[in-house]
C-alpha cells in the first residue's frame, strides 16, 4: 500500500492482479500530481494494467490538474507502461466533480491512448469486470 497526504491510497492486489487507487476529500496540485507519479510507480513495478480507479470521495475540481494529467502525465504513462491499460472507475458523487471528470476523459479520446474504461457504482462490481477481463485475456 501507498499512503499519500490526505488519505487517499494506491494498493495492489498481488492475488487478483489488480492496482487500486482511491482518491479522498482535496488535494494541492502538488499532491495530485504526486499521487499520479505514484501510481506510475506501482503500475510499473508490478507491471499491472489492471486499474481500479475510485473517485466517490474526491472533491478535486482543478482545471490545472486535470490539464497536467492529460498533457504531462498521461503520455508518459502510456509511453513507459507501453500496454493497455483496463480501468474500473467509480466516479465522484458531487455532479460538478463527476462532469469535470468526464471532461477531461473525453479530451483523451482523440489521443489514441491504448485502455480501455467502464463505470462502476462500486468497487465490487468494477473488480468482477476487471476479472472477467483478465481472464479473458490469459
Amino acid at each position: 500500500m501507498h499512503p499519500t497526504t490526505n488519505q487517499s491510497v494506491i494498493q495492489y492486489n498481488e492475488e487478483k492482479d489488480i492496482l487500486l487507487m482511491k482518491m479522498h476529500g482535496h488535494m494541492t496540485l502538488d499532491e495530485y500530481k504526486t499521487f499520479f507519479e505514484n501510481i506510475l510507480t506501482e503500475a510499473k513495478k508490478h507491471t499491472c494494467s489492471y486499474w481500479i480507479y475510485d473517485l466517490s470521495s474526491f472533491e478535486y475540481n482543478s482545471l490545472q490538474a486535470r490539464t497536467w494529467q492529460i498533457t504531462v502525465f498521461l503520455p508518459r504513462c502510456f509511453r513507459e507502461l507501453a500496454q493497455e491499460i483496463v480501468v474500473g472507475m467509480i466516479p465522484p458523487q458531487d455532479a460538478v466533480h463527476r462532469i469535470g471528470v468526464q471532461v477531461a476523459i473525453k479530451a483523451t479520446e482523440n489521443m489514441n491512448y491504448p485502455y480501455c474504461l467502464k463505470y462502476f457504482k462500486n468497487i465490487e462490481r468494477a473488480q468482477d469486470w476487471i476479472l472477467s477481463k483478465n481472464n479473458s485475456d490469459n
